[in-house]
């Protein structure tokens, strides 16, 4: 072997175990130590003998070995085991957790809780308005706790809606969920707290009744309540493409006030719920979170 054949095979080995080392502390700077839980904005309507179903999302590392076994409210006594959700988008079952996403760094998992709400519980209700959770600590099979912030889940009087889910459209850039009323409401206010993180990147309106579109400056500065006779549009659109937009669109949750009859305001939320996504989405939330929470 000549000594130039010696120095070219030096420098590529060199070459190599560069590039090794690099990937190692790239490998090791995308770890997370926690898992991530993702966040939700709904209302649950609550009757004596209901068992509705609550569903449970996180990311944690590929190397994250821990299984969620519980949840606990702030707020409510009961501890609620978790259970893996079977359903047609899910990939695999790992240790009894629903995973919807594995990729080079982490898990996407889906899970879910079953409330149940007896009599005592659903009078409790009835007697002393709705219940707003918005924070809960994660059990593990290995003994260890996670105390996380979980958006905002109301808990609510089971009630006939005067406005009401009626459908939603998605595409990789955009979000459109439409709301039907049931006779002329009116409009009070809104509370943006959940998109304002994020207007610099999605542009948020709203369509009443067909023809009548306000931008995020009109609801701001409203004066006056908005009448509605049919329904209306809740629209995110992306102001760039970014591959952020489907859990930026998970992350936003506007409420909307309104009143009918000149009764009591009402609420309504109405929220993106995230499907199976790929990988470079998921490293994409992760970063995301990172850049909030550092």
């Amino acid at each position: 072997m000549t000594k130039n054949t010696k120095k070219i095979l030096g420098f590529i080995l060199v070459l190599i175990l560069i590039s090794v080392g690099l990937n190692l502390v790239y490998a090791m700077n995308m770890r997370i130590d926690e898992p991530i839980y993702i966040r939700r904005y709904e209302k649950i309507s609550v009757h004596e003998n209901s068992y509705p179903e609550f569903q449970v999302q996180y990311v944690k590392d590929k190397y994250d070995e821990r299984k969620l076994i519980a949840i606990k409210f702030d707020g409510l006594d009961q501890t609620y085991d978790v259970k893996p959700r079977d359903d047609m988008w899910s990939f695999f079952q790992n240790n009894n957790t629903v995973v919807r996403g594995q990729g080079r760094f982490y898990t996407y998992c889906d899970m879910y809780i079953r409330f149940e709400f007896d009599k005592t519980f659903a009078d409790k209700l009835h007697e002393e308005g709705d219940i707003i959770l918005t924070n809960a600590t994660l059990y593990f099979d290995d003994e260890s706790t996670l105390d996380v912030a979980i958006g905002e889940v109301t808990l609510g009087k089971y009630e006939e809606k005067t406005m009401s889910y009626d459908g939603a459209s998605s595409g990789d850039y955009s979000f459109s969920g439409d709301l039907e009323t049931k006779g002329t409401v009116y409009i009070t206010g809104f509370d943006l707290t959940t998109y304002e993180p994020h207007k610099d990147h999605v542009r948020l309106s709203i369509k009443v009744d067909g023809n009548r579109v306000y931008s995020y400056e009109d609801i701001v500065n409203m004066k006056e309540p908005i009448q509605v006779g049919r329904g209306l549009e809740v629209n995110y659109d992306a102001i760039r493409d970014d591959i952020n937009q489907q859990w930026r669109f998970s992350d936003m949750c506007p409420v909307i006030y309104y009143e009918q009859d000149q009764e009591e305001a009402f609420k309504v939320y109405y929220h993106f719920t995230t499907g199976v996504l790929p990988d470079e989405s998921v490293e994409a939330f992760v970063k995301m979170w990172r850049e909030a929470n550092d």
